[in-house]
């Protein structure tokens, strides 16, 4: 998924599969295409937020894909490093304050 990769051209198909089964897993409505079945199922009920969610899949993407490609091991580090560079940036208790609106 990207220059140089052995599989190119699908990050944005990766992307798209993984938020929908993220969002069927926590309920949140979501629509992509056609229904699918069965996407709820993949993952655990210990995955309540999408983070858990997401370092789940980099789980499941290490333990089943990394036997056919060398490719996904590199693909589930970066997964957990997206997820902890995101809370890092967006800690749960920051308080930001909101940009001040131009006047017209």
């Amino acid at each position: 998924m990207g220059d140089g990769q052995p599989i190119g051209h699908y990050d944005d198909v990766w992307a798209g599969w993984c938020t929908k089964v993220i969002c069927d897993h926590l309920g949140l409505g979501v629509t992509t295409g056609y229904p699918t079945s069965g996407t709820t199922d993949v993952l655990p009920k210990e995955c309540t937020s999408v983070q858990k969610c997401y370092i789940e899949m980099s789980k499941q993407v290490r333990d089943k894909l990394s036997k056919t490609d060398p490719y996904f091991t590199k693909l589930a580090d970066v997964m957990v490093t997206w997820i902890k560079a995101w809370d890092d940036l967006n800690p749960p208790n920051a308080s930001l304050p909101n940009g001040q609106a131009k006047a017209k």
